[in-house]
């Protein structure tokens, strides 16, 4: 019996991702309609794939009669000062977010809505 090139399986959604043959699977679609977060909420659910055998980076769902490609997730290790690092460039971006919320608010009223303090350290 010959086997066949494309086959169908299911696979659950979790927080992680679509998970399938001990892999995690996304895409922008997924993550931007917020699956993994509902995912997480519900406990996750199964959905049907099509996959091949001879490759493991992607695999296809069907949404909206149309197939969707989902790419496998590669985990990679993060060091505690790259995480340190990363939050403190996030809270520099919101501080510049907020003084320029604040200097254009000055400009359209002339008052500003709230004071930041330059001696505080956000």
């Amino acid at each position: 019996m010959e086997k066949k090139y494309w086959e169908t399986s299911i696979a659950k959604v979790t927080v992680n991702g679509v998970f399938f043959n001990n892999h995690f699977y996304t895409n922008s679609l997924l993550i931007r309609e917020k699956w993994f977060e509902a995912g997480s909420v519900s406990g996750g659910w199964y959905v049907e794939v099509t996959y091949t055998e001879f490759r493991a980076d992607f695999i296809y769902i069907k949404l909206n009669s149309n197939f969707t490609k989902l790419l496998v997730i590669s985990p990679v290790e993060i060091t505690q000062e790259e995480k340190e690092l990363y939050f403190l460039e996030m809270e520099k971006l919101k501080i510049e977010y907020k003084k320029l919320k604040y200097q254009r608010r000055k400009q359209r009223t002339g008052k500003p809505k709230w004071k930041i303090d330059a001696r505080k350290k956000y």
